[in-house]
């Protein structure tokens, strides 16, 4: 089996051929459809025949779809009540989301137009799984439980589940949906800040996949089935505040103009290019900490632990370079304030920072009931430990 980040850029590699296919074809154009969508449509089945790929998982259609007289739809059943619950779910609360202001792309009604497409995909899933001997996985617990087949015990599980999915699939429908929007977009890059943006949008493409794929596909068969979600309601409060529609609520405080990286490529003097790359630096790391994951990223939720890359010398490291991130951009900024408005704008920023601080804290709460984690844990604090009395003797 691959490890987490050849698995991470596989899926960069399908959606790409995705993107490139049809915009290079011009299908979408043949078709007289939006394109988004379908390329979408396209990276998942891509990225799902190249997960059966690594895995080395063989679809042998060529078998009866019955075994020792069982009907195998029968245990695919709690799968495709599973997925529908889900998906009625996920449609409801990105209704109400945009209510309250958020976007989502037109989220429900794709998914109601798609929805026989998508279960017919589950349930070829299931059909894998079942030739594979996994069908006591969670999402047949789950579907089982709503068929009011499984115990009661649970269904504080359940719902948390169902909550976390139902929340962030919309979301992470919309993000991928919009990088793709912008991506169809560009053209060849001319000058440092088209291509400082390319380079922005190409990272934000990586974060945004690898994202996308950790919430689309959950199973045994890819080993990537999560395991525990956040029992905690402070833990989901500081995580939730960070995505819409709450995250309207970080915006106000924030109080200050995000800049990226073109704005820095288009100054000059080495004032200029060393904070274009300080900021360049702290994307890299935080786009970094979302491939490592691979096909296990996930909020509010343990799939097993991840003690690479950037995670070998921080527990937090995207919550670490987005806030630093911020900061950037802010410094530069306050001497063009008021003295009122540069506190205004500190104390604001300071604010996103200790809710960052309390997501990070929440999470290691968390994950600490976990006997891998706290290894992990105790091992970084060592770390720190040796490196500060380095630093010290020094």
């Amino acid at each position: 089996m691959m490890n987490n980040i050849a698995l991470g850029l596989g899926q960069v590699g399908c959606y790409v051929l995705a993107l490139l296919g049809w915009r290079w074809l011009g299908i979408s154009s043949w078709l007289g459809i939006e394109s988004a969508d379908w390329i979408i449509l396209t990276y998942v089945l891509l990225g799902y025949i190249y997960l059966l790929w690594a895995f080395k998982i063989r679809p042998i259609f060529s078998m009866a779809l019955w075994n020792s007289g069982e009907w195998w739809i029968v245990s695919a059943l709690p799968n495709l009540v599973y997925a529908s619950v889900l998906l009625l779910i996920s449609i409801l609360w990105s209704t109400i989301s945009e209510a309250l202001g958020a976007t989502y792309g037109g989220y429900g009604f794709k998914c109601l137009f798609m929805m026989p497409i998508i279960l017919g995909f589950v349930l070829l899933h299931s059909f894998l799984c079942f030739k594979h001997g996994l069908v006591h996985s969670k999402t047949d617990e789950y579907g089982a439980l709503i068929l009011g087949r499984g115990p009661r015990s649970g269904t504080g599980d359940f719902l948390r589940m169902l909550a976390l999915k139902a929340f962030f699939l919309p979301f992470m429908y919309f993000i991928i949906y919009n990088i793709t929007g912008i991506l169809l977009q560009l053209t060849w890059p001319k000058n440092l800040a088209q291509w400082a943006m390319l380079a922005f949008y190409g990272g934000v493409m990586l974060d945004v996949v690898v994202g996308f794929i950790g919430y689309v596909f959950t199973t045994r068969l890819f080993d990537n089935e999560i395991l525990d979600v956040e029992p905690d309601w402070r833990g989901w409060v500081f995580c939730l505040i960070c995505y819409p529609p709450f995250v309207q609520i970080i915006k106000y405080i924030q109080q200050h103009t995000v800049l990226t990286a073109d704005n820095w490529a288009n100054g000059s003097g080495w004032v200029y290019t060393t904070w274009l790359i300080l900021l360049s630096l702290s994307w890299v790391i935080y786009w970094w900490s979302t491939l490592v994951f691979g096909i296990r990223f996930s909020n509010l939720s343990w799939r097993g632990l991840v003690d690479h890359g950037p995670y070998a010398f921080c527990r937090h490291p995207a919550y670490l370079s987005k806030n630093i991130y911020w900061w950037l951009c802010l410094l530069p900024l306050l001497p063009h304030q008021s003295i009122w408005m540069a506190i205004a704008m500190v104390l604001g920023l300071m604010c996103v920072s200790l809710i960052y601080y309390g997501r990070a804290c929440s999470e290691s709460r968390h994950l600490s009931r976990f006997a891998e984690y706290q290894n992990y844990s105790c091992l970084i604090h060592h770390r720190h430990d040796y490196l500060f009395k380095r630093l010290r003797l020094r």
